[in-house]
């Protein structure tokens, strides 16, 4: 197996100082630099920047600031032409006060433009260490209920004073404005003993107050001896989330657990002996994708890339193997996969060969039903080689046609992005060894990979070019799947997306009791809302008639037309209204 002291993204790392000074201001821009284009620059550490992607295809971009005394945490809007948003200050916005002092923050978009932000806090005063978050509006502005300096999640510690660690964050959008958030928690190390880490888990929800149907300290989601870390956290469309995590015990395994919104376990999967870094994405039909190494093979050959699809209750897919489907494994092993959905009921995966003399990285297309189209070799797609040691996770974002981007690390110069089509392809406009994103060479390290949703990405990165007189700096560019960096002629940005008919997830879910949810109309209409069972029976009909525009507050009892009990099971919520419709689904529990 190939050592772990491997770079990785710096939200892994946690923060260890606060120190004073001022930000420089970002002039306007209309080109994107070949070195990159600054984003926080100045005398001490800006760094960790993670992204969303906006509606317009400009990045709305997040990044850790040990600087200025009146922020933490800033915002900036950056359009597919390089500059600042309209109406966005050259420096950003602030959004998280002291004494906050974060390390690792995780980003998640909520249901309304905006986005929470979940982090390790290890301040020093104004409350103890710990799990925090914030939600703040699609201008960067913080949602009433939210705490400006981060809103608790959990900071509870045992007698020995252990609890939450930095080690890992994870967050995902419950689909109603709030969040599940999970982390690394020791709090089950009994005295005087070997250290046990366990995932703890806590749901937030939209108005910043802590769900009181869990527990107030958080919910222990694993058990037993050895290290557990949340490797993925998905929202399942459904007001649930899914947990991958990994065991890394003497014979470590991974495994994904499906939960209800109480955080009830409906459903479990664990991999065979031997499975490690575990990662997983959406599957867009409320299931997930997930890969990892796998090493059951190691007594008599080499790590191997794994992969599985999981339905609803952690059931694995039509096709795919119980124990998970062999998507990479080559001679001398593989490592360090990623994986994206591709848009299209896929998924890809991508990962590191390491060799000699060279290094390469492959990618491989798996199909929703566990197959692979004619196009894709066995071995995958190599998309990048080098002979100077690639190194880390490779960053990967769908390219809007059914592929995937990539961005990479190398060591002379460290900088390149790649493409691979859905056809398995490697475009001519990407070298073999990468397209050069950044011009300069050593002290930039990849952070995130961000669609711009028009065919393109942004590409942030940890930058010491001048370490010397201002540490590390937030950094990026932008290059598109036909192998441009930075262009800006014939970039105009789309119009503004109109907004359709739109149904919240449905709180509680599953239920037993009634169950409330939001209908929300772009325009005045003759309305429908009804309860299908999956046979496509009515099962109730809980609205039919004209609606304002805007937002309406429905409600189902769990009741039929004739006002009886309905028996558990999966039901669909369906509301038509000005000729388009949406549905949810809905689990009844007796």
């Amino acid at each position: 197996m190939m050592n772990q002291s491997l770079w990785k993204p710096a939200r892994w790392a946690a923060a260890t100082m606060v120190v004073s000074a001022m930000i420089a201001a970002v002039p306007a821009r209309a080109a994107w630099p070949p070195s990159g284009l600054p984003l926080a620059t100045g005398p001490t550490n800006q760094s960790q920047p993670v992204g969303l992607t906006g509606p317009l295809g400009e990045l709305h971009a997040f990044w850790v600031d040990l600087g200025p005394a009146s922020f933490v945490l800033r915002s900036q809007h950056v359009t597919l032409a390089g500059a600042p948003a309209p109406g966005w200050p050259a420096e950003g916005r602030g959004i998280v006060t002291p004494p906050a002092a974060i390390a690792a923050p995780i980003l998640t978009a909520d249901v309304s433009g905006g986005a929470i932000v979940a982090w390790y806090d290890y301040r020093s005063s104004g409350g103890p260490r710990g799990i925090y978050a914030i939600r703040v509006d699609a201008e960067a502005a913080v949602l009433p209920g939210w705490n400006s300096s981060g809103t608790r999640v959990c900071t509870s510690t045992n007698a020995q004073g252990l609890g939450p660690l930095n080690d890992l964050v994870a967050a995902c959008s419950d689909g109603a404005g709030g969040a599940f958030v999970a982390w690394t928690d020791a709090r089950n190390t009994p005295p005087a003993s070997t250290l046990i880490y366990d995932v703890f888990a806590q749901h937030v929800l939209s108005d910043g107050s802590l769900d009181p149907a869990w527990p107030a300290a958080g919910l222990g989601l694993t058990t037993g001896s050895g290290y557990k870390y949340p490797h993925g956290l998905i929202d399942d469309d459904a007001g649930g989330f899914w947990l991958v995590t990994e065991q890394s015990g003497a014979t470590s395994r991974i495994a994904a657990t499906h939960h209800d919104s109480d955080g009830t376990e409906l459903g479990r999967w664990t991999s065979p002996s031997f499975a490690s870094r575990a990662t997983a994405i959406s599957d867009g039909a409320g299931g997930i994708f997930m890969a990892w190494r796998d090493c059951r093979d190691c007594f008599g050959g080499s790590d191997a890339i794994y992969a599985l699809r999981l339905g609803g209750n952690a059931v694995p897919g039509f096709g795919w193997p119980s124990d998970g489907l062999a998507i990479g494994n080559s001679p001398g092993g593989d490592d360090l996969p990623v994986i994206v959905a591709t848009g299209d009921g896929a998924a890809m995966i991508a990962w590191l060969v390491p060799g000699s003399p060279l290094d390469a990285y492959v990618a491989r297309r798996v199909e929703a039903d566990g197959s692979f189209a004619a196009s894709w070799q066995p071995g995958g797609q190599t998309f990048a080689i080098s002979t100077d040691i690639l190194s880390g996770w490779p960053l990967i974002t769908p390219d809007g046609d059914s592929g995937a981007m990539f961005a990479l690390r190398r060591n002379m110069p460290n900088l390149f992005g790649s493409r691979v089509t859905a056809a398995a392809e490697v475009p001519a406009a990407f070298p073999d060894t990468g397209l050069s994103l950044c011009t300069l060479s050593g002290g930039q390290f990849p952070e995130a990979l961000v669609s711009d949703g028009r065919g393109g990405a942004f590409l942030m990165w940890d930058d010491r070019r001048d370490f010397g007189t201002s540490l590390s700096d937030v950094y990026l560019t932008r290059f598109t799947r036909d192998g441009e960096v930075g262009p800006t002629t014939g970039v105009e940005p789309p119009p503004p997306p109109t907004r359709g008919l739109a149904m919240s997830a449905p709180r509680p879910n599953p239920a037993s009791s009634a169950t409330t949810f939001t209908l929300t109309l772009p325009a005045a209409s003759r309305a429908r809302v009804e309860v299908i069972d999956l046979t496509g029976r009515r099962v109730a009909v809980l609205h039919d008639g004209d609606l304002e525009a805007g937002g309406h507050e429905l409600h189902w009892d769990g009741r039929d037309r004739g006002r009886h009990r309905v028996p558990p099971g999966v039901y669909l919520l369906r509301a038509s209204a000005g000729g388009a419709s949406v549905v949810r689904r809905l689990v009844r529990m007796p």
